[in-house]
């Protein structure tokens, strides 16, 4: 326990070391020349909004954005801008092999529709398939709702496209027709399409999410609809397909691969050649971090989190490679004085000793899991923690029903293992009514998601309001501290036969985590030898917190083999 404890003072005293350095090389970045960055006329806010936020967080840096037609861009590369930002209907820059470019957003076409649309209803349960799109584009005497409806409705449908390259080409894509199709739907710009939509109730057609979405509220604008895409053309829309109840539900659709990829259309930045400059690749790490957030307020896609940290990573080689004596390379870091040392060191000591403090307080109330570390622990089916008392759902939930009849409501040990550190919980409200096998909670990391149903139906009445501000609790004590929600029961007598105690939950879990082995086996591409290891571990075992590194689609994929699946 010493061993493991002077470790973990070494780790916070380097790490409090290592940021006072970090903060004290921020001048460094001054002494670089201006960074000049052109952009498309389309792109042309979102750089603006990128380039004054990072100008806000480094006063010191000058930049000049200027706005260039799309067939100058590479003429304006070469004759000396630093940098570009383009939408990849730029075909003619990014056709040029002597340019350099990585992706850094998407931009996202969209069906749009009127709110008071009378088959709003049915639109949203149906959706519409890009068959039944790409027959009323080719066949104007077919535009009737009928037809995108499968029904007999002789409304018309009055169908808009706007004149405009970069949307033209993802829906001839999306539509599988030829670019003559579009000729007698197009408008001449964005703004006088939602006019035209929000105007007239049979209206429907295509546009970028950037021009329907509100900068300050981000919501749609006024009686302007998403349409639905059934993409498995089934006739409705699935439960894996509902992504359209609001713009954020709709844009983490689309960050997971649950929009067609022919809608939307990667953002670039370019340049005549790798960038080496400090102050170039200190703006292009922060675009692709921190500025994502600006580029999902603006209505685009944010790149999924292993794509922002392989692109962290071929910048850093780029320096190791191309400057290996540029300022980001070499940078010296500055310690403190001998006594901002001490001052420092007391502080971690202090933090030490109040976090073993908090652990022998826990171990004596509760048997749970191990707290969150960075360590690469192991778990296996017989380390999943079930205490006695309890009853388990199959959805990976437990309860406990107190002497007053109410019951508590957690996750179960299992599912925290493999989320690993979760950074959020979606919760519903004190007093709203829920049925067994309903969505009850949401668990978020760094934006992925999984869904969790309720184990019984009832009222809820109280929420944990502690992991509203702390939600490594389920993490560090699930059956205890972690607690979801206390519930008020309607039907505890018929719904507790189907939830079943401690021996037969751990034989459960057993078949549940060889189950996952081979998840992950398939999962997982044989080009990713560096999670070999958490696959086939002597005795079984598998990386503590493993889904953590895995993308959204390996989330989404546990989520339908896992958790949606029936019970």
């Amino acid at each position: 326990m010493k061993t493991k404890v002077f470790a973990f003072v070494g780790f916070l005293l380097s790490l409090c070391l290592i940021t006072y350095g970090k903060e004290e090389t921020k001048t460094d970045l001054s002494q670089a020349d201006t960074l000049r960055v052109s952009c498309t006329q389309e792109m042309f806010d979102l750089t603006s909004k990128w380039v004054n936020e990072f100008e806000g967080l480094n006063p010191d840096i000058p930049i000049i954005v200027t706005p260039v037609p799309e067939n100058s861009m590479t003429k304006t590369l070469k004759g000396g801008s630093d940098l570009g930002i383009i939408n990849q209907a730029n075909s003619i820059a990014l056709n040029d092999q002597a340019l350099w470019s990585v992706v850094i957003g998407r931009d996202i076409l969209v069906p749009v529709m009127n709110a008071s649309n009378p088959f709003l209803n049915e639109i949203l349960q149906q959706g519409i398939s890009s068959n039944d799109f790409a027959q009323i584009i080719r066949n104007p005497e077919m535009r009737k709702w009928g037809t995108l409806l499968n029904n007999d409705q002789n409304a018309p449908v009055h169908y808009y496209l706007v004149n405009d390259a970069s949307i033209s080409s993802g829906l001839l894509k999306f539509l599988n027709i030829s670019a003559t199709n579009l000729n007698d739907v197009e408008v001449k710009s964005e703004k006088e399409l939602i006019t035209l939509v929000q105007n007239d109730p049979y209206a429907i057609g295509f546009c970028k999410l950037t021009s329907i979405v509100e900068p300050n509220s981000q919501n749609l604008v006024s009686d302007i609809q998403l349409v639905p895409i059934d993409n498995n053309g089934n006739g409705k829309i699935d439960f894996i397909e509902n992504i359209y109840g609001n713009v954020a539900d709709f844009q983490r659709g689309v960050w997971i691969g649950k929009y067609p990829k022919s809608l939307y259309q990667n953002i670039y930045s370019i340049a005549s050649g790798n960038p080496t400059g400090t102050i170039e690749l200190a703006f292009l790490t922060w675009v692709i971090t921190d500025g994502q957030q600006l580029m999902k307020q603006s209505g685009y896609s944010e790149l999924v989190f292993n794509e922002r940290q392989s692109k962290i990573d071929k910048f850093m080689n780029v320096l190791k490679q191309e400057a290996p004596g540029s300022q980001i390379a070499n940078i010296d870091y500055v310690f403190p004085s001998t006594t901002e040392a001490l001052i420092l060191i007391f502080i971690v000591l202090g933090a030490a000793a109040f976090i073993l403090m908090i652990r022998s307080q826990n171990r004596k109330v509760v048997q749970s899991s191990e707290p969150i570390s960075g360590s690469p622990l192991l778990f296996s089916a017989d380390s999943v923690t079930a205490p006695k008392g309890l009853f388990y759902d199959k959805s990976h939930t437990w309860v406990f029903m107190n002497e007053e009849g109410r019951v508590k409501v957690g996750i179960d040990d299992f599912l925290q293992h493999l989320t690993g550190p979760i950074t959020r919980i979606k919760m519903k409200n004190a007093g709203e009514k829920i049925k067994k096998g309903d969505p009850i909670l949401s668990i978020v990391q760094n934006g992925k998601h999984l869904t969790v149903y309720a184990p019984i139906s009832g009222t809820i009445k109280e929420q944990n309001e502690q992991l509203n501000s702390n939600s490594l609790i389920i993490n560090n004590s699930p059956y205890k501290d972690g607690w979801v929600y206390v519930i008020d029961p309607v039907n505890w007598i018929n719904e507790i036969r189907f939830l079943i105690m401690e021996k037969k939950y751990k034989e459960w879990i057993k078949g549940e985590f060889s189950r996952f082995k081979d998840f992950l086996s398939l999962a997982l591409k044989p080009e990713m030898p560096n999670y070999a290891y958490s696959t086939l571990q002597e005795g079984g075992e598998i990386k503590n917190g493993i889904l953590e590194e895995l993308g959204p689609e390996i989330w989404e994929d546990f989520q339908t083999h896992f958790i949606d699946i029936p019970q």
